[in-house]
């Protein structure tokens, strides 16, 4: 999910979160979730391109971007895990370099 060499840089409660979320993404439920959705999805967005009204066409649309979400839910989560282990990276590196400056 995340470059394993990032996430020492993780705080201890997001790692913790992390492998939640690592463990849920491994399940065969989760698998079998996938695949749900990808059916639904084709289905719904179906339903949106012959809908009969605008209203049911924006019914379908919001599934679609629910389902979406849903679908994406690991790439969104390790993009975040990764910004967080990366900005903690960052500043661990700054306050080395600040350390280190200070001994000069």
């Amino acid at each position: 999910m995340i470059d394993p060499s990032l996430i020492k840089y993780l705080p201890d409660t997001a790692q913790e979160e992390l492998r939640k979320w690592e463990s849920l993404f491994a399940n065969k439920g989760w698998k079998q979730l996938e695949k749900f959705l990808e059916q639904r999805f084709e289905l719904t967005k179906e339903a949106a391109l012959s809908a009969n009204t605008w209203e049911d066409n924006r019914k379908a649309v919001g599934a679609l971007d629910a389902l979406r979400f849903v679908f994406n839910l690991p790439s969104i989560l390790e993009t975040e895990f990764t910004n967080v282990a990366e900005q903690s990276k960052e500043s661990q590196e700054v306050a080395v370099e600040d350390e280190e400056s200070e001994y000069e």
